[in-house]
């Protein structure tokens, strides 16, 4: 079946009409844009104008890195030494001699604290004679429990020790109870303030440990 037979039913024949205004309408194109080609004025691209340097201008080949400045030396007076020594400049005051200088502070005397917590400047500190390591409570064995326990200890004229006490919380109970009972039985030598035994306290530190 050919576009002949399929047209022929229609009141116009396809197969005539449409082709012609085909051709027509592409012809008709063809020439209008054949007409806009030779009307249009043609297409100039544009010229930039190339600045001339000023007269006198050169052109440098290489850039020359000036070398740096010189230093400026200052005048150094008569009779001072040769042109380029240093020149030791004196203050116009004078340093003063050292017996008029202040005396510095006389470091902090050594001492402790006494049973009334009144500072005592002491000669020679407590020394440790005997000894008796606290006993590791088993429970806080079983528990992993380790660490460094701060104590303060009253040591009294005759190097007894009279009381313990804890400044932080950093153990468990059954640990300062074991280190309390131990302490209580280490003696001293006391400390002296002049050639008098005088009461005291000391710190320590007792560590815990595997």
């Amino acid at each position: 079946m050919n576009a002949a037979s399929f047209c022929h039913g229609l009141p116009f024949r396809y197969d005539h009409i449409y082709p012609r205004r085909i051709l027509v309408g592409f012809l008709t194109g063809l020439g209008l844009h054949a007409i806009a080609c030779f009307v249009a004025p043609p297409y100039v691209h544009p010229v930039i104008p190339i600045q001339e340097p000023p007269a006198g201008f050169i052109i440098p080949s290489e850039v020359i890195i000036p070398p740096p400045p010189k230093p400026i030396s200052r005048p150094v007076p008569p009779g001072a030494g040769n042109q380029g020594e240093l020149v030791p400049v004196l203050d116009d005051d004078p340093m003063p001699p050292l017996e008029s200088l202040p005396v510095p502070p006389a470091p902090p005397a050594e001492g402790g604290y006494s049973p009334d917590g009144v500072f005592i400047v002491i000669s020679n500190r407590p020394e440790l004679l005997h000894i008796i390591p606290p006993a590791y409570p088993e429970i806080a064995l079983e528990m992993g429990w380790a660490g460094r326990v701060h104590v303060e200890i009253l040591v009294g004229e005759e190097g007894k020790v009279k009381a313990v006490r804890f400044p932080y919380r950093e153990a468990p109970e059954m640990i300062e109870e074991a280190i309390r009972s131990a302490v209580l039985k280490w003696i001293f030598r006391p400390a002296l303030s002049g050639n008098r035994p005088v009461s005291v306290w000391v710190p320590q530190v007792i560590e815990f440990g595997f």
